[in-house]
């Protein structure tokens, strides 16, 4: 997952940090609302996590402004605030869930996942996509019952696959899905990545569509030799 996170106060961050990175995820780092609203703009990230600090009223009017637009990218708030009023505001202004700093690392991680989920109408942290099946809170990749052992970014690529089920994603979506600004991208990062899923999953468990992308076949049967 590509998350933008927007940052107004010295958050400590190495050890959710740590636990992003670990499991393959990427996260854009901005310190006010006006430059992540304009990166949430050109990004299509899978969630956006604020810090608000206490009292403090223009996350809840950029929130409410978002909502009003129509915007559904998933929103976890980091607060500082004590008040349960000040939390319950946020939860109306449209946030999808809200933590007290310091978030445990573990927690914070599962919370944005589970709001990535059912912002694409997902009940189970199992996804299934033909005969290929991962666990989203384990990070196991199963082949029927054989355990498949994946990098952190084939892992973080195969995610979003499974996300979108069989549709058609374009290669500059699912590099601005994976990649932050922070990190150089090669011109052919998916192709490599793509290929070490089909070589561990199955050929044909994903398609090329000509001048489309990739489409997520589930079907992991090997050609025979």
């Amino acid at each position: 997952m590509r998350i933008l996170f927007i940052r107004t106060t010295a958050l400590t961050e190495s050890k959710w940090q740590q636990a992003f990175h670990r499991t393959g995820h990427s996260v854009d780092y901005f310190t006010d609302l006006f430059s992540g609203d304009r990166a949430l703009a050109l990004i299509p990230y899978c969630a956006v996590m604020i810090e608000m600090p206490p009292q403090d009223i223009h996350v809840i009017q950029m929130l409410s402004r978002w909502r009003s637009k129509g915007l559904k990218t998933p929103v976890m708030i980091l607060s500082h605030e004590r008040l349960a009023a000040r939390r319950v505001a946020v939860i109306n202004a449209g946030a999808d869930d809200c933590v007290e700093v310091p978030p445990d690392p573990e927690e914070l991680l599962a919370r944005i996942r589970a709001i990535v989920r059912r912002g694409y109408a997902i009940t189970s942290s199992r996804l299934h996509c033909g005969d290929i099946a991962f666990d989203t809170t384990t990070r196991e990749i199963f082949v029927g019952e054989k355990l498949v052992r994946l990098t952190a970014r084939e892992t973080a690529l195969l995610e979003i696959f499974m996300m979108h089920g069989r549709r058609t994603l374009s290669k500059n979506y699912l590099v601005e899905k994976i990649y932050s600004w922070q990190k150089g991208i090669g011109s052919n990062v998916v192709e490599v990545f793509v290929s070490g899923l089909r070589k561990k999953l199955g050929r044909h468990v994903i398609r090329t569509v000509s001048g489309q992308g990739y489409m997520l076949t589930g079907n992991s049967e090997k050609d025979d030799e």
